[in-house]
């Protein structure tokens, strides 16, 4: 039937709390005394709650099952259901509202931790608020994360907000995979964060290669950040015209091209302009100058205190081509377009210059010089289809400033428009940088080349730095003086630290671009002695090249790092110098 309607019910409680309340479903039979139940269902006086607490009966042997506790509830009426213990329920049911800790549906699964929901066969929910949504043998240890279907996929703790879409076997690995996908396939594997694996078979997202996905194939394993992988691909429909925007794919024919921006680079002598019609921009206002103050100085900004002081000249511009206007005069000057240097030079003599930097297309640009012994004019742009922009480079967060003094390391010496140690060690330790180097100088030069006159530099910073750095010592081994590299140590450190006391002070040994040498080691310990007297970092790179590694790092004069050496050296650094904990951070 499908209710019953019972009227005229007495209305005081004739029974003695004995009796038997016979629940019959299928084939088996539950008994409660009343007054085992009467306390709730009286209590369910609004009609809005029921609570139940009966035991499973054996169907073979009639016995209670008092393993566990089972809330058996059939209910379509508006009644929320209020359970206290583990509860199963079997049958259909049907609820307005349902509130639980944690779901478990289907067979073996285990959901424990807070907001943890696990369906499918034996799958493992331990992250919170994490789910395995069917499949078979799946394991959520990453909170916020999840696995969809698949079989015996895993999820570890640490890769927090990461999903698995169906698969086999795939892993987000301990440590930092977070905010990661891998979506079907077979074994594949993620160890970084923000990437990703799109099918595939045995394919590896490397540890620090963020931002990367690898797309299909088999036993691929990432190679860098920030990229694509994948073994075999077929596009369709690409453009058949260079658009001259970089990194645009494009078919030429038969060939395939990537589309660069082509800079063309002329440097030629004068100061007038070339272009028909064009506006010189000087004001101080459309430039950033630094790390050294700058004045103009007959039509020219240079720096205030001393004309080899580094000066660094910043600026955006939306025009296709510029024209910058140099004084030279014993300069050394890197110019820089997105951070990418273009091109360098270094000239003895006076000379007026011109250098003019042509691309295919117009857009906003960083420009960046970098030099000594210089002088900036300004920047011309064309007015003769259009007038450009052009605005100070202001928009980077201030960050600690690095002050390094160096020798012919520091300007990139044999290497073609590459960084050097210095700009790279900056970099890597996301510091401001500010490098006074000076071909063939030591601690033990004399006169303009000497580190009192040197220290000329540092003093004059229009800020502070927060570390400087010293790395000389290479052109002291030929006959090294104990008293006179210490007295030039003294020298450098008394000046700089009565301007600078609040600065970390750095002392470098020289590094040793063959391997060991007896010069070499002689001035390192000279080096660190000093160091340990005057309460200063000693960074110990004597011997980080070897006679195995100097084909590696060194270039063809046997002296000077490479392209590879500059990188190496400033990796090496950067590690000696955070471990003194004196590196700020930058955040």
């Amino acid at each position: 039937m499908a209710g019953i309607k019972i009227t005229d019910l007495p209305t005081s409680n004739t029974l003695d709390g004995t009796e038997q309340l016979a629940i019959v479903q299928s084939a088996i039979t539950k008994v409660a005394t009343i007054d085992d139940i009467t306390s709730d269902l009286v209590s369910c006086t609004d009609h809005t709650s029921l609570v139940t607490y009966v035991q499973d009966i054996d169907s073979n042997t009639g016995a209670c099952a008092t393993a566990a506790i089972e809330t058996h509830v059939r209910s379509t009426s508006a009644c929320n259901v209020v359970v206290t213990d583990d509860n199963i329920f079997t049958g259909t049911q049907s609820f307005d509202a349902l509130s639980a800790q944690s779901i478990m549906v289907g067979t073996s699964n285990y959901a424990p931790a807070p907001g943890g929901i696990s369906s499918g066969h034996n799958n493992l929910v331990t992250g919170t608020c994490s789910a395995s949504v069917g499949g078979y043998f799946n394991e959520v240890f990453a909170n916020g994360s999840t696995i969809i279907g698949g079989n015996n996929n895993q999820t570890e703790v640490g890769a927090l907000f990461s999903s698995i879409i169906g698969g086999t076997n795939n892993e987000h690995g301990v440590g930092s995979s977070g905010n990661s996908v891998i979506v079907g396939g077979c074994c594949n594997s993620i160890f970084s964060s923000d990437a990703a694996v799109v099918g595939g078979q045995r394919n590896q997202i490397e540890t620090n290669h963020a931002h990367s996905v690898i797309l299909g194939g088999t036993c691929m394993s990432s190679v860098s950040s920030q990229m694509a992988h994948m073994q075999q691909a077929q596009i369709t429909d690409l453009p058949t015209t260079d658009s001259n925007v970089p990194g645009v794919v494009f078919r030429d024919g038969k060939d395939l091209k990537v589309s660069t921006d082509t800079l063309t680079v002329s440097d030629t002598a004068g100061t007038a302009s070339t272009f028909s019609s064009s506006v010189l921009a000087f004001n101080a206002s459309n430039f950033t100058y630094g790390p050294v103050a700058a004045s103009v100085s007959g039509n020219y900004y240079k720096p205030t205190f001393a004309s080899t002081d580094e000066l660094s000249v910043a600026f955006y511009s939306d025009a296709n081509e510029i024209e910058i206007k140099i004084e030279r005069s014993q300069s050394s000057l890197q110019v820089f377009i997105d951070d990418e240097p273009v091109h360098e030079y270094a000239v003895g003599g006076y000379q007026n210059r011109l250098l003019k930097l042509s691309h295919t297309t117009a857009k906003v640009r960083k420009y960046e010089l970098r030099g000594k012994s210089y002088g900036f004019g300004g920047v011309y742009t064309s007015t003769e289809s259009q007038s450009y922009s052009v605005w100070p480079y202001t928009t980077r967060r201030a960050r600690p400033l690095l002050a390094i003094m160096t020798d012919s390391y520091g300007t990139g010496f044999n290497t073609t428009y590459g960084i050097s140690f210095a700009e790279q060690l900056a970099d890597f330790l996301d510091m401001d940088l500010h490098s006074d180097s000076l071909n063939s100088s030591g601690w033990s030069s004399t006169g303009s080349s000497s580190t009192s006159t040197r220290s000329a530099s540092m003093v004059g910073l229009s800020r502070s730095p927060d570390v400087i750095l010293a790395c000389l010592g290479f052109n002291d081994k030929s006959s090294p003086n104990q008293a006179t590299i210490e007295a030039g140590i003294n020298n450098w450190h008394s000046t700089t630290t009565g301007t600078h006391s609040s600065a970390a002070i750095m002392l470098a040994s020289p590094w040793t671009p063959v391997g060991a040498e007896s010069g070499l080691t002689t001035v390192s310990g000279y080096i660190q002695g000093r160091a340990t007297a005057l309460g200063a970092d000693f960074i110990d790179i004597n011997g980080v090249i070897t006679s195995d590694s100097s084909s590696l790092y060194t270039s063809g004069d046997s002296t000077h790092p490479n392209v590879a050496g500059h990188t190496f050296l400033a990796r090496r650094l950067q590690a000696l110098m955070l471990a003194t904990g004196n590196v700020p951070s930058s955040n």
